[in-house]
C-alpha cells in the first residue's frame, strides 16, 4: 500500500507546474500563482522489498488556476522522473515541459520529498517564457483510484510565483 501512494505520489508530483492564460496577451509580466496539477501517467517499477523500490514514470497534466483564468490556466504539460521508495521514504524527481495556447512553452523542474509535497522551478523557456523565472511549492490534494495497472492519476495544489521579460 505505501508503494503504490508512492507512485501516485510521485507521478503526481512530476507534474507539479505553473499553468498558463488562455489570453496570453493579457497576462501580467509577474505576479503569483495559484493552481492545481492534475496529472495521469504510467509507471515502471522495480520493487526489491515492499520498503526498498525504485522507478520511472511519464504521463502528461492540465492546470487549473485560482481562481480561473489566472496566469497560466489551461496549460498542459508531458511530464517524466523517477522515484525512490526507500526504507519507507520516498523520494522524487524530474521534468515537465508545459506548453500554452500559443505555442510557447517552457521546463520545469521539479523534486518531493518524504510527505510527496514538494518545490519546482522553472529552467527555461520559448517564446513569451524565454528568460522566465518561476518558482513555488507544491502539496497533494488526494489520491485518485488508479484505473489501469502501473498507472498513477493525482493532483497536487502549487503556489508560487512569476516574472516574464
Amino acid at each position: 500500500m505505501k508503494f503504490t501512494l508512492a507512485v501516485r505520489a510521485t507521478i503526481g508530483a512530476l507534474c507539479l507546474s505553473l499553468p498558463l492564460s488562455v489570453v496570453a496577451a493579457n497576462m501580467p509580466k509577474e505576479g503569483r500563482l495559484e493552481f492545481n496539477f492534475c496529472f495521469a501517467g504510467t509507471s515502471q517499477h522495480s520493487e526489491v522489498s515492499p520498503h526498498l523500490a525504485a522507478g520511472s514514470f511519464e504521463g502528461l497534466a492540465a492546470l487549473h488556476t485560482t481562481p480561473p483564468g489566472g496566469p497560466f490556466d489551461l496549460q498542459g504539460a508531458r511530464c517524466m522522473g523517477t522515484y525512490t521508495f526507500i526504507d519507507g521514504k520516498h523520494l522524487g524527481t524530474g521534468y515537465c515541459v508545459h506548453v500554452d495556447p500559443d505555442g510557447d512553452k517552457w521546463l520545469q523542474k521539479w523534486e518531493a520529498g518524504a510527505d510527496f509535497s514538494g518545490t519546482w522551478t522553472a529552467v527555461g523557456g520559448s517564446g513569451k517564457f524565454v528568460g522566465m523565472q518561476a518558482s513555488g511549492a507544491f502539496k497533494p490534494i488526494g489520491f485518485v483510484a488508479s484505473a489501469l495497472p502501473n498507472s498513477a492519476q493525482h493532483c497536487n495544489r502549487n503556489t508560487g510565483t512569476y516574472k516574464l521579460k
